[in-house]
């Protein structure tokens, strides 16, 4: 599948397996649901281009924990009505491994990069405003 590098937003059936950001996988950024009716992954394409900027710049694996998420799968996990993830505008990346003080560059690189930053004890919530 190839992906169209000037759209707002890139459509991908769930099933994709293949590289659309710098060190990102589709797979890691689509619904964790067991619906059959979501069969496709939506991301921003600036979300993208933010992830891949964070990814250069941090030199290092990141471990998305969510990405994109369907409406059903969004209120399975208490996510919020109107929320980033379910227009493909946010994702959260894992801290967990990371010690304390690469935790908080990781936070203040992620900062400089994303509109918007949520920090939870093992992970962060990043998202562009659209």
């Amino acid at each position: 599948m190839k992906i169209d590098k000037e759209a707002a937003a890139v459509l991908l059936p769930k099933d994709c397996d293949q590289s659309i950001a710098i060190g990102l996988n589709a797979r890691e950024i689509r619904c964790h649901c067991t619906n059959e009716a979501c069969d496709f992954t939506l991301v921003c394409r600036d979300l993208l281009d933010a992830y891949s900027e964070l990814r250069k710049t941090w030199a290092k694996p990141i471990f998305v924990t969510s990405g994109f998420r369907c409406q059903m799968h969004n209120l399975d996990v208490g996510g919020v009505a109107q929320s980033s993830h379910v227009k493909g505008l946010a994702m959260d990346l894992s801290t967990g491994n990371m010690n304390d003080l690469d935790r908080q560059r990781f936070i203040n690189l992620c900062k400089t990069i994303f509109s918007f930053v949520k920090v939870y004890p093992t992970w962060v919530h990043v998202q562009i405003n659209k």
